[in-house]
């Protein structure tokens, strides 16, 4: 994050300087990935989340803050329709946090110049990560608590550089509910198994008959399909493979916003401890539930009974006996 000689204006992920209020209270979260970053950063001055929660999801977040609005995402295809809405919304600042491509530069610049509201990009990249929460933090006038945030990131980063890369795991991403189906976003899936020590097994298993056949044979699997999860223990298809042989086919704990990152935001972070712990879990060192319980207080502001996390956990282990 850079800062010009005005204090008032910061030079955004994109290298785009954005003139900021002295006072930023309502912030409007462009998409999901922002959404969460500036709940954790300052929750009393998110206006509303692109989605609504499930009740499961809910139980994870502060009463307080699960009923905001249904805000709607300026990144969608709908975003030019919720321009006025906008306004309505008055926000003294829009968010967005995730890739910082073209299509995300044109908008911000397009719904600036439209509205008068100053607009930030911030780039939710691995590595920079960081960066990118104190870049926000400063927006929103809460810097001590963004170094705070930054430094769990930068430590979790540091951690893994201590895995063992040459006996890394052999890791299958199972997509959908067959655990064969193609995601759109795979690669930054991928990048989150190898940062926490994986070696993923690249391409597409094939058919052979009664069975599949991998570039590479899957120590582990790791799945976000609660369906497959349930019926890969007893398909055929899957019944060779090493690593549904040996039980080690995870589901990733999903609430309130899934650690692999399908809503791609600092939920992450927590996904790399969580999969490093598998990969890893001498080097790692890591006590899952005491992790667990101090990231969603740290950074989903909820204090987790024993239950609670026992329940986030047991969902993702569940195996037949």
């Amino acid at each position: 994050m850079t800062a010009s000689s005005d204090a008032g204006t910061l030079t955004d992920s994109a290298g785009r300087a954005v003139s900021i209020p002295d006072a930023v209270n309502r912030v409007l979260a462009a998409g999901r990935p922002a959404s969460v970053l500036v709940y954790a950063l300052k929750p009393e001055s998110l206006l509303g989340w692109t989605n609504a929660f499930r009740n499961r999801e809910a139980a994870y977040i502060p009463a307080e803050y699960r009923d905001l609005p249904v805000t709607g995402r300026l990144t969608g295809s709908d975003g030019d329709a919720l321009l006025e809405r906008v306004q309505g919304l008055a926000p003294d600042l829009i968010v967005d946090f995730g890739s910082i491509g073209d299509r995300y530069v044109e908008l911000a610049t397009r719904t600036q110049a439209r509205t008068g509201i100053p607009y930030i990009l911030a780039d939710s990249g691995l590595h920079r990560m960081a960066e990118s929460t104190r870049l926000v933090s400063e927006a929103l006038g809460v810097v001590e608590r963004g170094h705070a945030l930054a430094l769990d990131i930068e430590t979790t980063l540091s951690r893994l550089q201590s895995l063992p890369r040459s006996a890394c795991p052999h890791v299958y991403l199972a997509e959908g509910a067959t655990g064969l189906e193609e995601e759109r976003r795979r690669g930054s899936y991928l990048e989150l198994i190898e940062l926490a020590g994986g070696c993923t097994v690249k391409g597409m298993p094939r058919r052979t008959g009664s069975g599949l056949a991998f570039a590479v044979e899957p120590d582990v699997i790791i799945t976000r399909d609660r369906d497959f999860h349930e019926s890969v223990w007893q398909d055929p298809l899957w019944a060779d493979v090493p690593a549904v042989r040996d039980r080690r086919v995870h589901l990733s704990p999903s609430d309130p916003f899934n650690w692999m990152g399908h809503l791609p935001s600092v939920n992450r972070v927590m996904g790399l401890k969580w999969l490093a712990g598998l990969f890893h879990p001498e080097a790692w060192q890591g006590d899952l539930r005491a992790e667990t319980a101090r990231f969603y207080s740290l950074w989903y502001h909820v204090e987790l009974t024993d239950a609670e996390i026992e329940a986030l956990l047991e969902r993702a282990r569940r195996r037949p006996n």
